[in-house]
This record gives C-alpha cells, structure tokens and sequence, in this order.
C-alpha cells in the first residue's frame, strides 16, 4: 500500500509516498478490538490463524507472533464484520511534522477489499514485482500463474485479441447488409459483418407524430 499511493509530494521521498500501511493495520486492529468488546464475533481470535498465511519469504513464525494484531487473528468471518464498523470511525494522520491526513475509516475497507481483488483477479499476480514502473515490468504471459487466468482459462496475452473484429449486424438493419464476416444466430438473423455500413431511411410512418413541446421560440 505505501508503495501504491504516490502523490508527489517530494518530502515523502523519491516518489512522494504516503506511508498508510501502518495506519490502516491500527484502524482495522481498533475496529477489531470493538467488536470482541461488543462480543459480535462468531469465533474466538487465534494466534495459529495468523500465523497459517505467513509464506516461505516471511519471517519465521516466533518473531511474527508478537506483531500480530487482534484483526489478524480473527475469523475471515469476523474480519469482514470489523471492516463493516469502519463506517463509524473518522482517521487522522501525520507521516511528517508537516501533514495532516484525514478520512473516513470507510475508506479504509474499500481500500482492503479492493486491493485483495485488484491483485487476486487481475494480472497484477503475474508480475515479479508490479511495484516497479510499468517500462520496469516484464510480465511471463504464463496463464498457470494466474488465478483469474486458471478460473476463466484464459491462455495468455496474444497478438490481436483487442483488434476489431467487425460490426454486429442483423436482418434488415439500417447500416445495411455488408459482407457477413460469420454469423451468430441463424435464427435472429444477427451475423458480424466486416464494414460498417450507412444509415438509410427507414419505413416508421411518423405522419401523425405531434413534438410535445414547441419548436418555436415563444
């Protein structure tokens, strides 16, 4: 997150950075701590359960533990209760002397959820290292390392899968017939052809149509 909120703001550093990381994990710990006061959650906190997400790259689990926060413990259940109580908290703070931030804690589970599905379903997953500049990025186009790729079986970037591919068309249409390109449904007529066509008159009869409001300057 601190790498992906740059406002150029060049006393934050090269990249003019908001450090929000840490802020947003003591919103989300506090909103955790309300809801095991008000006793809203389904299941009992655990320690195990935050350590079961560290990875092979993370620190190992005995100098973790002490940083786990009572949001990271929770259910996944329960997490998503807590990040429905952020609508009651307002958040402020200072990455310098000088700045002053505030926002609605709101935001803060907007930012959580979105960011897990930006990354999850997108090819962001795909990248080395997509905190990088986009010229830095080299992406490996290797559809069995993404998830929404896996789920949809998409195969991977390929030359023309943006180009245009030609004009919906039906029978009778105003654009007119065009050289069919494939047809779609034999049964509504409806085919893609290859040029666009022109508009033609039609046969509405509008003879007895009335404008509902003058054209006339009054």
């Amino acid at each position: 997150m601190d790498d992906g909120f740059q406002f150029g703001l060049p006393h934050l550093g090269p990249q003019g950075n908001i450090p929000i990381a840490d802020p947003i994990a003591h919103v989300l710990d506090t909103a955790a701590l309300t809801l095991l006061e008000r006793g809203d959650n389904e299941a009992d906190p655990s320690l195990d359960r935050a350590l079961s997400l560290l990875g092979p790259d993370d620190p190992p689990a005995a100098k973790t533990e002490d940083a786990v926060g009572p949001f990271a413990k929770l259910s996944r259940r329960d997490r998503l209760r807590t990040i429905a109580l952020l609508d009651e908290f307002e958040v402020e703070f200072s990455p310098t002397d000088d700045d002053l931030f505030e926002l609605d804690a709101g935001l803060v589970g907007q930012l959580v959820i979105g960011f897990i599905e930006m990354i999850y379903y997108s090819e962001w997953q795909g990248y080395d290292d997509f905190t990088d500049p986009p010229k830095q990025r080299d992406h490996p186009n290797d559809p069995s390392a993404i998830q929404s790729w896996r789920q949809t079986g998409f195969p991977g970037f390929a030359n023309g899968y943006a180009a245009l591919r030609g004009y919906v068309g039906v029978d009778d249409s105003p654009l007119g017939d065009g050289d069919t390109w494939t047809t779609v449904d034999e049964t509504s007529g409806v085919r893609i052809v290859r040029e666009s066509g022109s508009f033609r008159e039609n046969d509405y009869d509008t003879s007895g149509y009335e404008e509902p409001f003058p054209v006339e300057p009054g």
